[in-house]
Order: C-alpha cells, then sequence, then structure tokens
C-alpha cells in the first residue's frame, strides 16, 4: 500500500494533536473548572528567529545551526531536549541512514552525533529552500503527494526515518517536523498515512511554531506515538538481567537435525537455534521492552529484543516476529505484532487459530494468547473524512493568544471507539492494485496559512484504517530458506498442503496467502517404528487472509473488493482478475510456486542466472485497464506455452531428476487444469443469457430515422463488409488433459503426486550453501511507478530487508561446499 497524505492547517493540527493541559482533563476529572492562567503561557518575541530572515538563501547545515541555537535560546521546547545527529549512523545499522536532528526526553539527548532511532521522540529533519525539497505541494490544482523525483526523494527519505523509529520502538504514531529554510511542515505518521501542515514561512509566523513546539513538549510520552502497552526495559532493570539468563547457553538444549535418539529429553527441552535466535535478538543497539498481551480477564507479559522480523515501509501491517520470552509459563514463544486491516465482521487471525486448534487441524500453529491492543487504531483515515465529509471552516492562521476557544473533538492516537515493492526475503514484490488519484479535487475559496486554497476531495477513502494487534504462538519455527534438501523441501510442501486440506475440511476455512514466508520448518520429537526421531515438519502460518468456505453457490464468497496474497505466489487465475474468489485450486498453484522459487533459489541447477529468472517469472506483471495483472513469463508457464527455462530459453534440469520429474508432471497438469477450466468458463457463458438482449428496445426518435441524414454515392470504389466474427471457443479438453488437471484439482491428488516424487529413488544432497541470489543482484526493470517512492528508496529497502532476515545471524544449516562457479552437474 503505498503512503498517503492528508494535509490541514497547523492550527488544527496543533489543535488536535497538541492539546493544552487543561484541554486534557476529563470533565469528570475537573469538578471545579480549573484552568491554567494565561499568563502561564508564554508569549515569545518576534525576533525568536531573526538569524534566520534569509534562510531561504542559506545552505541546509547553516539553516540548521541557526534554528537548533534559536530553540535552545529561547527555550522553545522546555522539558525536551534537542541534539544535532547527522555525523554518524547507528553502530551495527547496515543503512548508514541518520536524521539531521531530534527531541529527546530531557536530559537523555546524545553526545555521539549517532542518529539513535531508539530514543527519539520527535525527529527534525532540515532541506534548503527550494521547491524540489518539499515532499508535499500546497497547489490547489496538484497532487499532495509530489511526483517530481527530487521530491519523491525526500519524501521517501521521510517514510525511511518514520519507518526506522517505528521498527525499534514501540509506536502507535511518530511527530516529525521538516524544515525548508525559511518553511516549516509538522507531520504526524500512522500505519495508514501521513498528516501533514501546509508549509508555513515560521519567519513570518513565529508565534504559530513557537505555540506548537511548546505545547509538543507539554505532552507525555503517550500522547507523543509511544506505545503504553511496551514497558522499556533500562540496563539496570532486573527484567533486563533476567533476559541475558535465559539467553545464555544450555548443555542440555537440542539440535534440531533430523535423527534418531537414544531416549527421550526431560521436559521442558528447548532446541538450541531457538535460544540462539533469542540471544541473538539481545543485540546491544537495540531496546529491550516488556510486551502485555490482554485476553479476557488476563493480562500476559512477554519480553523482546530486536525483530528477527520485519515489514519495510511505513504503510500497511507493519508486521514485526519476535522470539519472546514468556514471563507467565517460562518458555520461548513466537509473538508477532502487526497493525491488522480493520474490516467489519473479519475474525482476528488467533480466533482463526483456536478454531483451526480445536477442530484438529494438522501442521498449524498452537494458539497461546492474543488480542487488540488497548483499542489502538490508525487516525489519518479519519482526518480524511473529516476533510471531505464537512465544509471546510476558515481556520486563523494564528490564534490570538489567551484563553483558547473550545478545542474540537480531540482525536488519540491511542484511544478509540507489484509496481514492485521491497518485501521480506523475496526481494521484489508485485502491487495488489491502482489506488484511487489524489488529485482529483476542486477548489473552495477558504484562506490558508500559506495563502493557497484549500482542497476539496472529492472521492472515497484511500486510506485503510489499522488495528494493533499481537498474537502468541507456542512453536519458535525456522524459516523455509533453512530447509536441508530438495527432498525435505517436498516433504514441508506435504505437510502444508495437508494443513490446507484440514482447514478447508474440518474448519471451512481458505488460507488466501499461501506463500514462502507463511511456510515454516517446525522440528519435533516423535514416535515411528518403536523409534525416537527428531523430524522436521512443515507449518502452515499467518491466518490472517484466511476466510470462510461456504459450501453453497459453488464455493467461497469474496469479502474484499481487492487482491489478497503475496504477488509472486498468486495463481495465474487471480492475477488475472482482481474480483476472482479464490479457490482450493489457486492456492495449490500457490504451493507450486512456493516449491518451484525455494527450488531454483536454493538448489543446484544449471540455471546460472537465478535472480534474472526469479525476477522474470515471479515479479513480472503487465498493466491493462488500470489494473496490474499477471505478468506474461507466468501465463505462458502455466499455458504450455513455454517450459521451465531459463532467462535464455535453457531447459532447467536440478540435481536431483524425482525433482525434474515431479515439475514436469505438475506444469502438465496446471497446462491441463487451465485448458478444462477456459472451456467450462465459455461454455457457463454460452449458457447465460445475453444481458443486451434483455434490454427492451426504446421507441425510435426522430434523430433515427435515416431520412434525416445526408445521401453518399461512391458508386466507383469496391468496399468489402464482412461480418463481425464470434470469439473462438476455447478447444475441448482431451481425456488426458481432464486426468492431469484432475492432479491439482483437489488437495489428495496433490498430496499423492508429490508424495510419489518424495518416495521415489535418485535424490542427491542438492542443497547449496547460502543463496544462488548473490546479495549485490540488481534487479533489470524498473523498480516502483510515480506513486510510490523513488527507485533508490525502493531498492535499498529491498537490499535492507534481506540482510536483516535470517541472513544477519548464522545459519542453522550445515556447512555444504559451495557449487564451483560455471560447474555442471549433468
Amino acid at each position: 500500500m503505498a503512503h498517503k497524505a492528508v494535509e490541514i492547517e497547523p492550527v488544527e493540527f496543533m489543535e488536535h494533536f497538541f492539546p493544552l493541559p487543561w484541554e486534557k482533563m476529563p470533565a469528570g476529572n475537573n469538578p471545579l473548572g480549573m484552568c491554567i492562567p494565561k499568563e502561564t503561557i508564554p508569549r515569545w518575541s518576534a525576533s525568536v528567529f531573526k538569524d534566520l530572515k534569509g534562510a531561504e538563501k542559506l545552505a541546509e547545515k547553516e539553516v540548521q545551526r541557526r534554528f537548533v541555537a534559536a530553540i535552545r535560546t529561547s527555550n522553545l521546547a522546555p522539558g525536551l531536549s534537542f541534539a544535532e545527529l547527522q555525523y554518524r549512523p547507528d553502530k551495527g545499522d547496515i543503512s548508514g541512514q541518520r536524521v539531521d536532528s531530534a527531541f529527546f526526553p530531557a536530559g537523555r539527548e546524545p553526545d555521539d552525533g549517532r542518529p539513535h532511532w531508539a530514543d527519539q521522540l520527535v525527529p527534525v529533519e532540515f532541506k534548503i529552500h527550494t521547491r524540489s525539497k518539499d515532499p508535499f505541494d500546497d497547489g490547489p490544482n496538484s497532487k499532495l503527494d509530489a511526483d517530481a523525483e527530487p521530491r519523491k526523494e525526500v519524501r521517501g527519505q521521510l517514510i525511511d526515518y518514520a519507518e526506522r523509529i517505528f521498527r525499534y520502538q514501540h509506536r502507535t504514531a511518530l511527530f516529525m517536523l521538516l524544515v525548508m529554510g525559511r518553511r516549516f511542515r509538522f507531520l504526524r505518521w500512522d500505519r495508514s498515512g501521513t498528516i501533514v501542515t501546509e508549509s508555513v514561512d515560521y519567519y513570518e509566523n513565529s508565534q504559530i511554531l513557537c505555540e506548537m513546539l511548546w505545547r509538543m513538549s507539554k505532552l507525555s510520552k503517550e500522547e507523543l506515538g509511544c506505545d503504553p502497552s511496551a514497558t522499556r526495559i533500562n540496563a539496570d532493570d532486573s527484567l533486563y538481567a533476567s533476559m541475558d539468563d535465559v539467553a545464555s547457553p544450555v548443555a542440555s538444549d537440542l539440535d534440531h537435525s533430523n535423527r534418531v535418539l537414544d531416549e527421550m529429553p526431560e521436559a521442558p527441552y528447548v532446541f538450541r537455534y531457538v535460544r540462539d535466535m533469542f540471544r541473538q535478538s539481545l543485540a546491544p543497539e537495540w531496546p529491550r521492552y516488556r510486551l502485555e498481551i490482554v485476553q479476557g480477564q488476563q493480562t500476559f507479559h512477554f519480553l523482546v529484543g530486536k525483530p528477527l522480523f520485519f515489514a519495510t515501509g511505513m504503510a500497511g501491517r507493519g508486521t514485526r516476529g519476535y522470539v519472546a520470552y514468556d514471563l507467565l509459563r517460562k518458555r520461548f514463544v513466537w509473538l508477532k505484532d502487526a497493525w491488522r486491516a480493520h474490516y467489519e465482521l473479519v475474525d482476528q487471525e488467533g480466533t482463526i487459530l483456536r478454531q483451526l486448534n480445536e477442530d484438529g487441524v494438522r501442521n498449524v500453529p498452537t494458539l497461546v494468547c492474543h488480542g487488540d491492543i488497548l483499542g489502538q487504531t490508525t487516525q489519518t483515515p479519519s482526518f480524511w473524512e473529516m476533510q471531505n465529509q464537512r465544509p471546510k471552516e476558515s481556520v486563523p492562521a494564528v490564534r490570538p493568544l489567551g484563553p483558547p476557544p473550545p478545542p474540537p473533538p480531540s482525536v488519540s492516537s491511542t484511544t478509540s471507539s507489484p509496481t514492485r515493492v521491497a518485501d521480506p526475503e523475496f526481494f521484489l514484490s508485485g502491487p495488489r492494485g491502482r489506488k484511487r488519484s489524489w488529485h482529483e479535487m476542486e477548489e473552495d475559496n477558504t484562506p490558508s496559512l500559506s495563502g493557497k486554497k484549500h482542497r476539496t476531495w472529492v472521492e472515497d477513502c484511500p486510506l485503510r484504517r489499522h488495528t494493533h494487534y499481537r498474537i502468541v504462538v507456542e512453536e519458535v519455527a525456522l524459516p523455509l530458506k533453512e530447509f536441508r534438501s530438495g527432498r525435505q523441501l517436498v516433504s514441508l510442501i506435504i505437510d502444508c498442503v495437508v494443513a490446507h486440506m484440514d482447514a478447508t475440511e474440518k474448519s471451512k476455512v481458505i488460507h488466501r496467502d499461501v506463500s514462502g514466508g507463511n511456510i515454516l520448518i517446525f522440528p519435533q520429537i516423535t514416535s515411528r517404528a518403536n523409534r525416537l526421531l527428531v523430524k522436521s515438519r512443515g507449518l502452515l502460518a499467518d491466518w490472517e487472509l484466511s476466510k470462510p468456505v461456504s459450501n453453497q453457490q459453488g464455493g467461497p464468497r469474496g469479502r474484499r473488493l481487492e487482491r489478497v496474497g503475496t504477488w509472486k505466489f498468486m495463481s495465474v487465475a487471480v492475477l488475472c482478475d482482481m474480483g476472482k474468489v479464490v479457490e482450493t485450486s489457486d492456492e495449490l498453484e500457490s504451493f507450486f510456486y512456493v516449491l518451484l522459487y525455494y527450488a531454483i533459489r536454493y538448489l543446484r541447477s544449471n540455471c546460472t542466472d537465478v535472480g534474472a529468472f526469479i525476477e522474470h517469472l515471479f515479479d513480472d506483471y503487465s498493466h491493462y485497464d488500470g489494473e496490474y495483472v499477471c505478468g506474461m513469463r507466468k501465463k505462458e508457464l502455466m499455458k504450455g506455452l513455454d517450459g521451465l527455462t531459463t532467462v535464455s530459453g535453457k531447459a532447467i534440469k536440478f540435481q536431483s531428476k524425482p525433482l525434474d520429474d515431479l515439475f514436469q508432471n505438475l506444469l502438465a497438469s496446471f497446462k491441463a487444469h487451465y485448458v478444462v477450466q477456459a472451456r467450462k468458463t465459455w461454455e457457463v457463458a454460452r449458457s447465460q443469457p445475453s444481458s443486451i438482449s434483455a434490454i427492451p428496445p426504446k421507441p425510435q426518435a426522430a434523430d433515427d430515422d435515416p431520412d434525416f441524414y445526408g445521401e453518399f454515392h461512391y458508386n466507383d470504389v469496391k468496399i468489402v463488409i464482412r461480418p463481425r466474427r464470434e470469439k473462438k471457443a476455447p478447444r475441448i479438453p482431451t481425456q488426458e488433459e481432464k486426468v492431469d488437471a484432475g492432479n491439482v484439482a483437489s488437495h489428495k491428488a496433490m498430496i499423492g503426486l508429490l508424495g510419489a516424487a518424495q518416495t521415489t529413488a535418485g535424490w542427491k544432497a542438492d542443497r547449496v550453501y547460502g543463496d544462488n541470489v548473490p546479495d549485490n543482484y540488481k534487479p533489470q526493470h524498473k523498480v516502483g511507478h510515480a506513486d510510490t517512492a523513488s527507485e533508490a528508496t525502493v531498492k535499498r529497502r529491498k537490499l535492507e530487508s534481506e540482510l536483516a532476515i535470517w541472513r544477519g545471524g548464522s545459519s542453522m544449516l550445515p556447512h555444504i561446499p559451495p557449487p564451483r562457479k560455471g560447474a555442471t552437474y549433468f
């Protein structure tokens, strides 16, 4: 989801988000009508920013130096400390990002010139006084999210800063100050978008900026956007030492390799990789927190450090995954923190997972607890609605000092009644469809602080509301990329197809987001043939996009008018039709893509340019009628027009022949499936009465009389008028194709096909050490489009997300020598 902005007046922003102390006090707690006397509200000299009169001609560093001096000299933000941070990145931060300045709690400002993302309260960025450095456009007929590349780069830079603070800290919102020469904007970020003030000349209108800063300094951390359900654990806290203790290596911890055990270990046992991952999360440069989840009458507490997984970008769910320590049960668990899409009649993931557990669905996570967090919802959509659903009232540029007028209703941040984008582990990801344009607006005559006319929006709200949510499960699993062989990869896929089958049959739920990130490896001790085995099984996780299956009217019914799923692994049918209901055949096709993706990326084959292969097959797209649809390469593969070949056209061969045979059988089955479906769709359409013939003819108007038209005589010109030909009907499938299509029409048939390959002789030690896609691979096609952040920003996020997810720590795989450069195996 592209990040979108809503523009409001600075005074309106201040009244909503920086309320005065008496405005925050509920009436029931203020029976005497207490009011802070107007004399206690500071009066600021008109010369506060006298040294910045010529700021439109100053260099960025000089603007920063003089602005910082003005803040400190006049003590514009009492109770906060202001620090310059642009000299060095944080230790361990591979991005190298550093914001210019920031406000910190009093006495806690750093002195080493590093950004200290974990501690900032309000970041401040400086730019020179030029239109090209303003990421937003106040023009009445302009698009607020400016499209010019330099302006997009600045906006992408600000998004990066906000994203980084949300990643290090636990936030509901973030305020940011942008200073551009002699002008400023305040911004408020949440997971739906950005609320931004109009650009104002702070030299001419110094009172408004001074009052905003003063009010801001009176806010609590919670009012500044810090999440009250997350308690920071400092180094002198006893819980800090407890986290170090449980992270220390224990001799009795188990290796997770597939093997035979002599005896059952004493419970509760811990696999070594779980404690290792928790220890890796206690990086010294990352903060530690105690997170809480309230479920019914019980409150659960979990200790976390650095997330082992994080979704890139600001707008959206912002999912983070942690190996957490359960303070109640004294054991490691997996905790997911996300901002789920707020839809009516849509169950929480934990509610669905509990049902799966109760119904005995195999190979899914086991729920511990879950819940929405303190009713926290994103507020940007509410402001969009206020801007669009009520007449715009005139707001004074600077409110006179003294007792304020009655405040507007407060909107709290913590209460509440591919274009291709970066995708963790998968270096490119596709779009979910075009969002409506924000430049569809009209003018009104209300003057603004900047001297511009207001926008009057004329579209439905394009911003999605999100609710803060946490879920905890028992299984701390490994990512799918940690599989050890092609044979094990097939086995893990089988386990997850079984989970999908159980869910649809026992719980009447369909997953709708089968992807590599949602298939995990979970080692467990099991008994087979009187032997104790450590055996890994596949786990189908992340059920938040799932929906009930209806047995009526031909299957499951959609509930959102949008695509859901992960672009790389979505079926051709779904990618070609945004409104298509996801069916079992679509999900089985997604399992095929997961198998192919991980095989080509992590197994030995004769494909020498794996990055290009993945980009052309998994990340490609076409643009048709305003929508992003399936790319040609994937459609050709499914239709059998092109086999499994490299970009240069060479047939792909894997080191293990059973895998080659499996892909050949699967491709033949999916090709037959699409032949059968094409004919079936045509027959259904043919049997339906024409909608045109059902429209009664209207009475003939005078203009329809042929005598009203001119006469044309071209007897010397020979013309041929041919009747329009009807579209050729899809051919009738052969009996063999019907049989092949049956292989991918049901779970059991697919399991049988995969199982037959798994038990076939001829599997090799075919896993490469590391990744067939080099770290420095550069996409060959343009990433991003006019409505996204700049191409450089998207590429940086892609690289960062890949390096941060599992590459940052040691692999759990045994050392396998990498293939010799240019080596062949056949």
